[in-house]
């Protein structure tokens, strides 16, 4: 690929300064630019991830935005992760919910 040490540096620069879609448009743009091989030279040379790459180029091709996961990252429940912890506690706590007395209210009745 003859690209001059320039024009990367401007690929590279550009890339940080664009957030979410705009950023997957400018590398689909580039690597279509580039052509055959394109993705691979941009992931080896640029340091781009192959990933948003064909994300990019799906939204590119399609015209359909391409909806980001934030609401999926993050940190998950203990369940998720240790699914007999979950068993565990609630027996735990179904045992301790019969020792402890219902809450009774006291009434003062006047006269």
């Amino acid at each position: 690929m003859p690209v001059r040490d320039a024009e990367k540096l401007t690929y590279i620069e550009t890339a940080k300064v664009l957030k979410s879609r705009d950023r997957r448009l400018f590398l689909a743009r580039v690597v279509q630019q580039l052509g055959r091989g394109g993705q691979s030279w941009a992931e080896a040379h640029l340091g781009w991830c192959r990933r948003t790459i064909r994300k990019g180029l799906h939204e590119l091709e399609s015209g359909i935005r391409c909806q980001n996961a934030f609401s999926a990252r993050g940190r998950k429940a203990a369940g998720v992760h240790l699914p007999s912890c979950g068993r565990i506690s609630k027996r735990c706590w179904m045992n301790t919910a019969k020792q402890i007395p219902p809450f009774r209210r006291r009434v003062a009745i006047r006269a």
